[in-house]
């Protein structure tokens, strides 16, 4: 069986990354939500991922 697609989802607000995970969640992906712009940039030396989906804007690091 190959290796599930692993998507980033990074949002400071707990209600975006419910709704991003409704819409995206039965889709068979690996989905890893994250609530910082730090955390974030910790998941990618971790792991990789195909895609990243990113709020431009956050406190401290933006998504810019």
């Amino acid at each position: 069986m190959p290796d599930r697609i692993s998507l980033l989802l990074v949002d400071d607000r707990p209600e975006n990354l419910v709704a991003l995970e409704a819409v995206l969640g039965n889709q068979g992906l690996d989905l890893v939500k994250v609530m910082s712009g730090n955390d974030a940039l910790r998941c990618t030396l971790k792991q990789d991922f195909a895609l990243v989906l990113l709020d431009v804007q956050m406190p401290g690091m933006d998504g810019f």
